[in-house]
């Protein structure tokens, strides 16, 4: 079976953050960019939306020049894609930490602004391929999942799986999405995060930010290298 990681996302969702005006809009934007030129090389994009718009629609959008990275900035979460390129020479741990450092000068440039961020998901894309000895997806999925005589002829097999865990500090979900359709490969994805109803207590600094992601690439790592064995 082969593993092709397809895409590593962060997820930060803050709060106390504001654009009261275009003024303040244009102001941050040409701060980010320069903070995070680093990573996020190619020609940033501020949206053209309202002010006032709902704080889940995304304001600005940066972007690597190669396309590997962007960043969808709204006024109540970041998120951070790396799209692996199908030939790539990291292995799956460069590849998360990659996406960890990404998301660390994207972290510290919020708090530098005095925005909270109350909580932290990482979640990583992958595509198993099997073997043709290992048979088609719903096949092999059912062998591994499923009881003998139970959802026969499916031409489709979506599992859904969260499970607690815990880093030192924080409570975490551990969402698993296993599907399957009628061919030779099976779509993964895991979604390690600190819990919703924590949020409100949260204020994250450094040094929280590093054990949820630690733990986030620890608990990925686990469930991509040992699957199915779940």
């Amino acid at each position: 079976m082969e593993t092709k990681i397809k895409q590593i996302q962060a997820a930060v969702f803050i709060r106390n953050f504001n654009i009261s005006n275009d003024l303040e809009r244009a102001s941050l934007l040409t701060e980010i960019n320069q903070h995070a030129n680093i990573i996020f090389n190619g020609p940033p994009t501020q949206l053209p939306i309202p002010n006032n718009a709902p704080p889940e629609f995304p304001r600005f959008i940066l972007n690597s020049a190669d396309g590997k990275f962007s960043c969808q900035i709204a006024l109540s979460r970041v998120d951070i894609f790396y799209k692996i390129p199908d030939v790539h020479t990291e292995d799956f741990e460069q590849l998360l930490n990659t996406q960890k450092n990404n998301t660390e000068n994207i972290f510290n440039f919020l708090v530098s602004k005095g925005v909270i961020v109350d909580r932290i998901g990482f979640i990583a894309a992958a595509e198993k391929i099997l073997t043709p000895g290992e048979g088609n997806s719903i096949d092999y999925l059912r062998n591994n999942f499923i009881r003998e005589g139970r959802f026969g002829s499916p031409k489709e097999l979506l599992f859904n799986y969260n499970h607690s865990g815990r880093s030192e500090n924080f409570e975490m979900n551990n969402l698993i999405s296993i599907n399957a359709k009628e061919n030779a490969s099976i779509v993964l994805q895991t979604d390690v995060n600190t819990i919703a109803e924590g949020m409100s207590g949260n204020n994250f600094n450094l040094e929280n930010f590093n054990e949820i992601v630690n733990y986030a690439i620890g608990e990925t790592q686990i469930f991509m290298n040992n699957f199915p064995n779940i």
